[in-house]
């Protein structure tokens, strides 16, 4: 999983020396994609890494050190739509964002890559009960940044609890409509097979399957869209994020074959 997510990425989830782990995120295009189960960190003593813990909603502003990232962990005791924004403090520079849902043995198999533009960064994510973690990063060492968090309003399919259904006998159209930053989607596996999530867009759009829990993955290649791959049995979630500009409406189709 640490080979395969650091192909395709370039931010690190905040954990100790022993425990580091890279973080999946998107490249833009229909074709790439990957999967992988990053590890989070539970520490905020600070000895290894930057850790907050705050409640929702709020505004906060730091300065990397160097380029390591610094991270906001919260609870939340029923669903809510959360939007994030971070960003340089001058506007000049660029801040990478993911959150990651923590489990009590520290892997996070449902995690939210943010998506960038003009070197902001934004989620807008529906959330179920329970830990998560926000983490912000630079590539440029040193950079003071700016990052809100806070309830937002979404169009019923922004994460892995609002996911649509997928089967293997349709073609689903849909939309990406203006500042709607991702859709999701989830399908089985009964029994191991040979398939292809296919993704068709006249935009680059950015798509990652996520194996859940009940998925037994071997060596270190995983599902990627547009590829074909042997799907071993158990749920799987699709993530199909925007393409810039944001303020676009763009189509596209997907469908396991």
């Amino acid at each position: 999983y640490i080979w395969k997510a650091s192909q395709v990425t370039e931010g690190v989830p905040t954990g100790s020396a022993s425990s580091e782990a890279t973080t999946s995120a998107a490249t833009s295009s229909v074709s790439a994609g990957a999967s992988s189960r990053p590890q989070a960190s539970f520490d905020d003593t600070g000895a290894t890494a930057d850790v907050l813990t705050i409640s929702l909603p709020f505004n906060d502003s730091q300065t990397f050190h160097k380029k390591e990232p610094f991270a906001y962990r919260f609870t939340l005791s029923a669903p809510l739509v959360v939007d994030v924004t971070a960003s340089a403090r001058d506007g000049n520079g660029e801040v990478r964002c993911t959150l990651f849902k923590t489990e009590e043995e520290g892997f996070s198999m449902e995690y939210y890559v943010g998506y960038i533009e003009n070197g902001v960064c934004g989620l807008r994510t529906a959330l179920a009960a329970g830990n998560y973690q926000l983490q912000v990063q630079s590539p440029t060492a040193d950079l003071a940044y700016v990052v809100e968090a806070k309830a937002g309003t979404g169009d019923g399919n922004d994460g892995f609890s609002q996911a649509l259904s997928l089967d293997r006998t349709s073609v689903r159209s849909d939309m990406l409509d203006a500042n709607d930053l991702e859709d999701w989607f989830v399908f089985t596996v009964g029994r191991e097979a040979q398939m292809t999530l296919s993704l068709t867009s006249n935009d680059p759009l950015r798509c990652l399957i996520y194996p859940a829990g009940d998925v037994d993955l071997f060596g270190f290649e995983g599902p990627a869209c547009n590829v074909p791959y042997l799907y071993p049995a158990g749920t799987y979630y699709v993530g199909v994020g925007h393409a810039s500009p944001k303020a676009a409406r763009q189509t596209f189709t997907v469908q396991v074959r």
